[in-house]
């Protein structure tokens, strides 16, 4: 059953084994009704992730981390609201800085475009802001004032957001 497979699928996630989640999901998604396979899709997205950081070479990863973004970005598409939301963001912020972390690691070496790959570097940890964090209006009064409490956004488009969602 779904459940079934869910509940597998977050076992083998919690023993970081992402080759055999990776193979449950290949085998389960055609069966499975269309709100598992958008889970699926988010599950394949965290076992890429995982796969990415044993990955031999950076090239590797750079390609196991593009495919986890394309499937992670699918499931955020849906519009989740659920609990999972706040994993999707959160675990796409994390991949967006393990980009930014391989961009400085190339500019280390000797041959390397050091100012596009720390410009591109900067970009990634950009990006993983604006996916983790939700933008802040400067409060009048040059900041001195308690700020607003915080609303229940009515699209989630951020992990805050969705913590935001789930609190209320």
């Amino acid at each position: 059953s779904e459940a079934t497979t869910l509940a597998l699928l977050e076992q083998l996630q919690e023993r970081d084994l992402p080759d055999v989640m990776l193979w449950v999901i290949e085998r389960a998604a055609p069966e499975c009704s269309p709100d598992t396979r958008r889970r699926l899709e988010f599950l394949k997205g965290s076992a890429l992730v995982s796969q990415s950081r044993v990955a031999a070479d950076t090239e590797a990863r750079t390609g196991l981390l593009d495919e986890a973004e394309r499937s992670i970005d699918a499931f955020l598409a849906s519009s989740p609201t659920d609990d999972m939301a706040i994993a999707a963001f959160t675990q796409k912020g994390s991949l967006l800085v393990e980009r930014g972390r391989i961009c400085l690691a190339l500019a280390q070496r000797p041959d390397a475009d050091t100012a596009a790959l720390s410009k591109e570097a900067a970009a990634f940890f950009d990006r993983a802001i604006k996916t983790l964090r939700t933008a802040v209006p400067t409060p009048p009064g040059g900041g001195k004032e308690p700020p607003p409490p915080a609303v229940v956004p009515e699209k989630i488009e951020t992990a805050e957001d969705a913590v935001l969602r789930s609190l209320h």
